[in-house]
């Protein structure tokens, strides 16, 4: 991730570094506590960056003002935020009193969720990544980042499998947030929501270079006709559409947030040329990149 990223960020002052867990060659999670002297801030705004994880942001104190694909907002003390790979995220600012707890994690330990619906709530999340809590979940969720810190600074010989466990909770208590305070009843997930949630991870990863459902269908080991109508009954649209609505929401990032050229954007993509490009941009938005960046500006 870039370097002004609130979460990848050496730590300073008496601040903690961040702490890691590592398993069978993943890169499971990062645990950071960060505040304003966490990242520089230059003088002209950032441009922004793309996300190559997901992650959580709590804000302890003060406030942070950020983009998030393309929309502003303003976390505060007692405000979470949810990041996925590929989000497009820029800091513009934050007080001087801002603190906030961060958390990188890899998809492997958030497969481990297991909840119903949930492609309705990855969809409803992706669409709404920052809430407030309410005073009791924030005082959970700041007590089980509290308890890592302490299992690390003990050198606990458990630490890493509390820590693992303690996430998933906090994994849950977001989930429940997001669905406003009602219980979630469990249950193993079906075939088709497992298919789904692979099928994004490969899109939200290779979505420049592959854009055939078979490609997706063979990585799924099933056909492209029963990939089809599994990703539709479990979502409503094909998975052509969220291939193409990847593929759009990336160069919509690059055409409002960046100083490329139509042709660079066009390269960056792997079209064929920006003829093609504009084309396919066209058919999806009802405008032409061109039309699209004056318009954003």
């Amino acid at each position: 991730m870039a370097e002004n990223s609130i979460f990848m960020n050496e730590q300073s002052g008496n601040m903690p570094t961040p702490r890691s867990e590592k398993t069978d060659n993943e890169f499971p999670f990062q645990l950071f506590r960060l505040d304003s002297t966490s990242f520089e801030m230059p003088t002209s705004d950032p441009l922004p960056r793309e996300l190559d994880t997901g992650g959580i942001c709590l804000c302890l104190r003060g406030q942070c003002n950020m983009l998030l694909n393309q929309q502003q907002c303003q976390i505060k003390a007692g405000d979470l935020c949810v990041f996925f790979p590929r989000m497009m995220l820029q800091i513009s600012n934050q007080s001087d009193d801002f603190e906030a707890y961060g958390v990188l994690t890899q998809t492997g330990i958030i497969r481990e969720v297991d909840v119903p619906s949930s492609a309705a709530l990855f969809l409803y999340i992706s669409e709404h990544p920052c809430i407030s809590l309410d005073q009791a979940a924030f005082r959970r969720i700041i007590g089980y980042f509290d308890l890592i810190g302490q299992l690390e600074s003990i050198a606990h010989p458990y630490c890493n499998q509390i820590t693992r466990h303690q996430l998933m909770i906090v994994y849950y208590e977001i989930l429940n947030i997001f669905q406003h305070g009602k219980p979630l009843t469990m249950h193993t997930q079906s075939r088709q929501e497992v298919m789904f949630r692979h099928f994004i991870e490969l899109v939200s990863r290779h979505h420049v270079q592959e854009r055939e459902i078979g490609y997706y269908a063979d990585r799924l080991c099933v056909t492209p006709k029963y990939f089809s109508s599994v990703i539709r009954a479990v979502t409503g649209k094909s998975a052509a559409w969220w291939i193409r609505h990847t593929v759009i929401i990336h160069a919509k990032n690059l055409l409002k947030s960046s100083q490329l050229t139509i042709q660079q954007i066009s390269d960056a993509l792997q079209f064929p040329n920006p003829s093609f490009f504009g084309q396919y941009f066209k058919r999806q938005t009802g405008m032409t990149p061109k039309e699209f960046r004056r318009k954003s500006f």
